[in-house]
């Protein structure tokens, strides 16, 4: 996995020791969460370690095809077919609710995107 500046810079790379990542995303502490197809689960990894320690995973019954946190919670979604967006516990990994979405059903990964964030609520998604 490659870390990049908001610039552009390269920071530097790390092995995360997995395969089948559809989406990634980093916390401000070093640990990072993905949704990985292959098993239809959401990870949760100490980024500190190389290779990566899972800290827990939650599995999706599908596809998992995006994750992503706002500093409270850690929210999953499936790749396709479901308007269900699952809320985590980011420090067990426990499924604290389960959100429909307004608009019908995922097509793809890229509804899990968020465009802004504000502690403890994602504010707004893509379509």
């Amino acid at each position: 996995i490659y870390r990049h500046a908001p610039n552009g810079d390269q920071l530097g790379s790390f092995q995360s020791g997995q395969g089948s990542m559809m989406q990634i995303w980093g916390d401000p502490d070093g640990s990072y969460y993905t949704a990985n197809w292959g098993n239809d689960r959401i990870y949760k990894w100490n980024g500190q370690d190389e290779p990566a320690q899972e800290l827990w995973n939650a599995h999706m019954g599908s596809t998992a095809g995006g994750v992503c946190s706002d500093g409270e919670y850690v929210y999953g979604m499936r790749h396709s077919g479901t308007d269900e967006i699952r809320r985590f516990d980011p420090e067990t990994g426990n499924q604290l609710a389960s959100i429909h979405r307004n608009g019908g059903t995922t097509n793809s990964m890229n509804s899990m995107i968020p465009r802004r964030i504000r502690p403890g609520r994602l504010n707004r998604m893509i379509k």
